[in-house]
Protein backbone atom coordinates (compact mmCIF):
# COMPACT_ATOMS: atom_id res chain seq x y z
CA UNK A 1 0.00 0.00 0.00
CA UNK A 2 1.40 3.33 -1.03
CA UNK A 3 0.30 6.54 0.64
CA UNK A 4 0.57 9.71 -1.42
CA UNK A 5 -0.03 13.08 0.19
CA UNK A 6 -0.15 16.45 -1.47
CA UNK A 7 -1.71 19.87 -1.03
CA UNK A 8 -4.20 21.16 -3.53
CA UNK A 9 -4.13 24.93 -3.27
CA UNK A 10 -6.19 25.15 -6.45
CA UNK A 11 -9.24 23.87 -4.64
CA UNK A 12 -8.48 25.47 -1.25
CA UNK A 13 -7.70 22.10 0.29
CA UNK A 14 -5.10 22.17 3.03
CA UNK A 15 -4.58 18.44 3.31
CA UNK A 16 -5.36 15.54 1.05
CA UNK A 17 -4.49 11.87 1.37
CA UNK A 18 -4.85 9.19 -1.23
CA UNK A 19 -4.02 5.57 -0.67
CA UNK A 20 -3.43 3.37 -3.68
CA UNK A 21 -3.01 -0.37 -3.59
CA UNK A 22 -1.37 -2.14 -6.49
CA UNK A 23 -4.16 -4.70 -6.25
CA UNK A 24 -6.61 -2.02 -7.30
CA UNK A 25 -5.23 -2.28 -10.81
CA UNK A 26 -5.50 -6.01 -11.28
CA UNK A 27 -9.26 -5.95 -11.62
CA UNK A 28 -9.73 -2.77 -13.64
CA UNK A 29 -7.65 -0.55 -15.83
CA UNK A 30 -6.38 2.64 -14.23
CA UNK A 31 -8.91 2.79 -11.41
CA UNK A 32 -7.12 4.70 -8.67
CA UNK A 33 -9.13 5.16 -5.55
CA UNK A 34 -9.56 8.10 -3.25
CA UNK A 35 -9.91 6.34 0.07
CA UNK A 36 -9.76 9.31 2.37
CA UNK A 37 -9.54 13.02 2.24
CA UNK A 38 -9.80 15.81 4.70
CA UNK A 39 -9.68 19.56 4.64
CA UNK A 40 -9.29 22.27 7.20
CA UNK A 41 -11.19 25.36 6.01
CA UNK A 42 -9.96 28.65 7.38
CA UNK A 43 -11.73 30.13 10.38
CA UNK A 44 -14.79 31.88 9.02
CA UNK A 45 -14.44 34.68 11.51
CA UNK A 46 -10.97 35.46 10.14
CA UNK A 47 -12.08 35.46 6.54
CA UNK A 48 -15.39 37.24 6.74
CA UNK A 49 -15.57 40.98 7.29
CA UNK A 50 -18.79 42.57 8.50
CA UNK A 51 -19.32 46.25 7.85
CA UNK A 52 -21.83 46.97 10.57
CA UNK A 53 -20.98 50.64 10.62
CA UNK A 54 -22.56 51.33 7.27
CA UNK A 55 -25.10 48.54 7.34
CA UNK A 56 -23.63 46.69 4.36
CA UNK A 57 -23.74 42.88 4.43
CA UNK A 58 -20.62 40.94 5.36
CA UNK A 59 -18.25 39.83 2.60
CA UNK A 60 -18.70 36.33 1.32
CA UNK A 61 -16.26 33.78 2.73
CA UNK A 62 -13.23 33.32 0.47
CA UNK A 63 -13.05 29.54 0.75
CA UNK A 64 -15.04 26.92 -1.12
CA UNK A 65 -17.61 24.92 0.79
CA UNK A 66 -16.78 21.38 1.83
CA UNK A 67 -19.24 19.92 -0.64
CA UNK A 68 -17.69 21.85 -3.54
CA UNK A 69 -14.22 20.74 -2.47
CA UNK A 70 -15.32 17.12 -2.54
CA UNK A 71 -16.80 17.50 -6.00
CA UNK A 72 -13.63 19.17 -7.25
CA UNK A 73 -11.41 16.40 -5.93
CA UNK A 74 -13.62 13.67 -7.37
CA UNK A 75 -13.75 15.45 -10.73
CA UNK A 76 -9.97 15.69 -10.73
CA UNK A 77 -9.69 11.99 -9.95
CA UNK A 78 -12.17 11.08 -12.68
CA UNK A 79 -10.17 13.01 -15.28
CA UNK A 80 -7.00 11.22 -14.23
CA UNK A 81 -8.61 7.76 -14.21
CA UNK A 82 -10.05 8.24 -17.68
CA UNK A 83 -6.69 9.47 -18.98
CA UNK A 84 -4.88 6.46 -17.51
CA UNK A 85 -7.31 4.15 -19.26
CA UNK A 86 -6.98 5.99 -22.58
CA UNK A 87 -3.19 6.01 -22.47
CA UNK A 88 -3.04 2.28 -21.77
CA UNK A 89 -5.45 1.46 -24.58
CA UNK A 90 -3.58 3.74 -26.99
CA UNK A 91 -0.15 2.34 -26.18
CA UNK A 92 -1.36 -1.24 -26.61
CA UNK A 93 -2.72 -0.53 -30.07
CA UNK A 94 0.24 1.37 -31.53
CA UNK A 95 3.25 -0.12 -33.26
CA UNK A 96 6.06 1.69 -31.52
CA UNK A 97 9.20 2.57 -33.45
CA UNK A 98 11.99 4.91 -32.40
CA UNK A 99 12.24 7.93 -34.65
CA UNK A 100 8.60 8.93 -34.92
CA UNK A 101 6.03 10.40 -32.55
CA UNK A 102 3.48 7.77 -31.51
CA UNK A 103 -0.09 8.58 -30.42
CA UNK A 104 0.70 7.78 -26.77
CA UNK A 105 3.40 10.44 -26.70
CA UNK A 106 1.12 13.03 -28.27
CA UNK A 107 -1.55 12.12 -25.71
CA UNK A 108 0.80 12.81 -22.78
CA UNK A 109 1.86 16.17 -24.22
CA UNK A 110 -1.75 17.23 -24.80
CA UNK A 111 -2.72 16.16 -21.30
CA UNK A 112 0.20 18.15 -19.85
CA UNK A 113 -1.10 21.28 -21.58
CA UNK A 114 -4.70 20.80 -20.50
CA UNK A 115 -4.16 19.44 -16.98
CA UNK A 116 -0.65 20.35 -15.79
CA UNK A 117 -1.69 20.13 -12.14
CA UNK A 118 -2.43 16.40 -12.38
CA UNK A 119 0.23 15.26 -14.84
CA UNK A 120 2.14 13.65 -11.98
CA UNK A 121 -0.98 11.72 -10.95
CA UNK A 122 -1.39 10.45 -14.49
CA UNK A 123 2.19 9.25 -14.91
CA UNK A 124 2.33 7.64 -11.48
CA UNK A 125 -1.07 6.05 -12.04
CA UNK A 126 0.08 4.47 -15.31
CA UNK A 127 3.21 3.16 -13.59
CA UNK A 128 1.23 1.61 -10.75
CA UNK A 129 -1.31 0.09 -13.12
CA UNK A 130 1.00 -1.31 -15.79
CA UNK A 131 4.49 -1.72 -14.34
CA UNK A 132 4.51 -5.35 -15.53
CA UNK A 133 3.47 -4.51 -19.09
CA UNK A 134 6.53 -3.91 -21.25
CA UNK A 135 4.38 -2.45 -24.04
CA UNK A 136 2.82 0.22 -21.84
CA UNK A 137 6.03 0.93 -19.94
CA UNK A 138 8.01 1.48 -23.13
CA UNK A 139 5.33 3.88 -24.35
CA UNK A 140 5.37 5.70 -21.01
CA UNK A 141 9.16 6.04 -20.96
CA UNK A 142 9.18 7.27 -24.53
CA UNK A 143 6.53 9.87 -23.66
CA UNK A 144 8.17 11.29 -20.54
CA UNK A 145 11.60 11.05 -22.16
CA UNK A 146 10.39 13.53 -24.77
CA UNK A 147 9.58 16.11 -22.09
CA UNK A 148 11.93 18.60 -20.47
CA UNK A 149 13.83 17.15 -17.52
CA UNK A 150 12.89 19.97 -15.15
CA UNK A 151 9.24 19.98 -16.20
CA UNK A 152 8.64 16.48 -14.88
CA UNK A 153 10.82 16.56 -11.79
CA UNK A 154 10.65 14.54 -9.61
CA UNK A 155 7.93 12.14 -10.73
CA UNK A 156 9.42 11.64 -14.20
CA UNK A 157 12.78 10.67 -12.77
CA UNK A 158 11.12 8.38 -10.23
CA UNK A 159 9.29 6.62 -13.04
CA UNK A 160 12.51 6.28 -15.02
CA UNK A 161 14.25 4.82 -11.99
CA UNK A 162 11.51 2.20 -11.69
CA UNK A 163 11.79 1.43 -15.40
CA UNK A 164 15.57 1.10 -15.32
CA UNK A 165 15.25 -1.67 -12.73
CA UNK A 166 12.55 -3.49 -14.71
CA UNK A 167 13.40 -7.04 -15.76
CA UNK A 168 12.29 -6.40 -19.35
CA UNK A 169 15.11 -5.59 -21.76
CA UNK A 170 12.76 -3.38 -23.79
CA UNK A 171 11.79 -1.34 -20.74
CA UNK A 172 15.42 -0.98 -19.61
CA UNK A 173 16.41 0.21 -23.06
CA UNK A 174 13.55 2.73 -23.11
CA UNK A 175 14.65 4.08 -19.73
CA UNK A 176 18.27 4.43 -20.87
CA UNK A 177 17.07 6.26 -23.98
CA UNK A 178 15.07 8.62 -21.79
CA UNK A 179 18.17 9.53 -19.78
CA UNK A 180 20.10 9.97 -23.01
CA UNK A 181 17.41 12.27 -24.43
CA UNK A 182 17.20 14.32 -21.24
CA UNK A 183 20.96 14.81 -21.36
CA UNK A 184 21.12 15.65 -17.66
CA UNK A 185 24.33 14.82 -15.73
CA UNK A 186 22.30 13.22 -12.94
CA UNK A 187 21.48 10.43 -15.37
CA UNK A 188 25.10 9.32 -15.44
CA UNK A 189 25.02 8.46 -11.74
CA UNK A 190 21.73 6.59 -12.05
CA UNK A 191 22.90 4.56 -15.04
CA UNK A 192 26.20 3.71 -13.34
CA UNK A 193 24.28 1.69 -10.75
CA UNK A 194 22.25 -0.32 -13.27
CA UNK A 195 22.88 -3.99 -13.89
CA UNK A 196 22.52 -4.94 -17.58
CA UNK A 197 22.97 -8.67 -18.26
CA UNK A 198 22.69 -8.10 -22.02
CA UNK A 199 26.11 -7.15 -23.44
CA UNK A 200 24.74 -4.96 -26.25
CA UNK A 201 22.53 -3.01 -23.84
CA UNK A 202 25.33 -2.69 -21.32
CA UNK A 203 27.57 -1.22 -24.03
CA UNK A 204 24.82 1.28 -24.84
CA UNK A 205 24.44 2.14 -21.14
CA UNK A 206 28.18 2.82 -20.81
CA UNK A 207 28.15 4.99 -23.92
CA UNK A 208 25.31 7.09 -22.56
CA UNK A 209 27.15 7.51 -19.25
CA UNK A 210 30.19 8.73 -21.15
CA UNK A 211 28.10 11.12 -23.24
CA UNK A 212 26.53 12.55 -20.09
CA UNK A 213 29.97 13.45 -18.83
CA UNK A 214 30.90 10.72 -16.36
CA UNK A 215 33.30 7.86 -16.83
Amino acid sequence: MENLSSGFGLFGVNSFQRSISSNDFTTGVGKTLITSFSWSPPNSSANTTNNTSNGSPGKRSNYISGNEQTKALLARQAICDEAIKEFIETSRQENFEYGYTPPSERFIHEFAKEHPMILADLIQGILLAESKSSTVMVALMNAIGSMRYEDIRPYGQTTALAAITNQSVEVKEAAIRAYETWGHPEGAHVLSTVDCPWPWLDDYRKQVIEDLGAA
